[in-house]
């Protein structure tokens, strides 16, 4: 009929499609059988089976230095129980310097930090990074 009900009071519809993509007066809408390309920004709420709790402002990563050869196979065998993060590697003063993540949460980066400083003798840290 063209209503909702909100804090008790009805809102109407402004705009329907077909009864799939409504547009209320307060700026709510409702869609179904859509499709959306593209980056999308949510605070909370659910897709599919995805609930979206908290919002990160940040990124972060796990950083392995001291090696001046390839990662040794501990530490590759840490990573791949742990996480399907990404591994990159890049050199610093000539050195390569490994990069796991990113990791939405800072726990979980450290998390796989604390494990793989039990078994090696570089530097491991993590590092956080802003979203851009």
């Amino acid at each position: 009929d063209g209503t909702k009900q909100a804090l008790g009071a009805e809102i109407h519809e402004v705009f329907n499609a077909n009864d799939k993509f409504m547009v209320y007066e307060d700026g709510s809408m409702k869609a179904t059988d859509g499709e959306f390309t593209g980056t999308i920004y949510a605070t909370g709420g659910k897709i599919g089976n995805m609930t979206i709790d908290t919002v990160e402002q940040s990124v972060y990563k796990v950083i392995i230095e001291g090696y001046s050869g390839p990662m040794p196979a501990a530490l590759i065998k840490i990573i791949q129980e742990q996480t399907t993060k990404d591994i990159a590697k890049t050199t610093a003063d000539g050195k390569p310097v490994y990069v796991i993540g990113p990791f939405a949460k800072e726990g979980e980066a450290t998390k796989l930090a604390e494990s793989l400083k039990a078994v090696s003798t570089g530097t491991i840290s993590v590092q956080r990074d802003e979203k851009r």
